[in-house]
């Protein structure tokens, strides 16, 4: 006795095989231009690493809330800032500083009694603007009475140096404070 299949068994190969067709045509579908999607189809998650270049984005469409933290470094602002925050022996807080090269930042004591603090970075800052003013760092430090004056240093385009005098702009006797070095390129 041969067994003949049931109209049920045939709607449901049907079914399977058009099912498995239509799954095979749709993966064969290529996306030749952007309006073959609808908006919000692609995400965040579905792009490649460096798929989405400054090249991609319109100018003035993103914000702040739009970067991940520290997605951008100091280094890549095309206005970096940098600061210092230097205690009277030299020492930098690196907590409160930016970008500073510890190996270039020392003081300097000179004969008679003056001091001068030289305040290195990890990049050239010698076309850049500078302002030092007293203040406590996170170890602590004075609020000296003092004038503090900065330049660059023609040796080392990456070293800043902060002159300190007393209250009359005398070199030998003034005393040694805490800073706040401020660097904007």
């Amino acid at each position: 006795m041969t067994r003949r299949p049931t109209p049920a068994l045939i709607v449901a190969i049907l079914a399977l095989i058009v099912a498995t067709g239509g799954t095979a045509v749709a993966q064969g579908i290529l996306i030749r231009s952007p309006q073959q999607l609808a908006d919000g189809v692609v995400t965040g998650p579905k792009l490649g690493l460096s798929a989405v270049t400054s090249a991609n984005v319109a100018q003035d469409t993103l914000n702040r809330n739009d970067i991940g933290d520290a997605a951008v470094t100091n280094r890549e602002l095309s206005n970096p800032v940098f600061t210092a925050a230097v205690d009277g022996d030299g020492t930098v807080s690196s907590g409160q500083s930016v970008n500073v090269n510890q190996s270039l930042t020392h003081k300097i004591e000179q004969v008679g009694g003056g001091v001068i603090y030289d305040v290195g970075f990890n990049q050239d800052v010698s076309q850049c603007v500078y302002s030092a003013t007293p203040g406590k760092t996170r170890r602590g430090g004075s609020l000296s009475p003092v004038l503090l004056s900065v330049e660059g240093r023609a040796s080392n385009p990456n070293v800043v140096t902060v002159f300190v005098r007393d209250l009359k702009g005398s070199f030998f006797q003034p005393l040694r404070p805490s800073f706040h070095l401020l660097v904007v390129c």
